[in-house]
């Protein structure tokens, strides 16, 4: 089995596009992330991070993923 690991930090594929203008959407991100485990479900398992920017992220972070 495939192991992926998915770190949220908004951005473009977090966004949605309402009204002519492209917003930070929390449940697009995670409306993705299902339609990829409901094709890939016996093959591949999600970890999924959320809520980190990438100014947040430092080098020990970095190496522990």
């Amino acid at each position: 089995m495939k192991k992926i690991l998915v770190i949220l930090t908004g951005g473009t594929i977090g966004s949605k596009v309402s009204s002519n203008d492209i917003n930070i959407d929390s449940k697009t991100a995670y409306s993705l992330l299902e339609r990829y485990r409901e094709i890939y479900e016996r093959e591949t398992e999600f970890e999924v991070l959320s809520k980190i920017l990438p100014s947040e992220i430092e080098l020990s972070y970095w190496q522990e993923i």
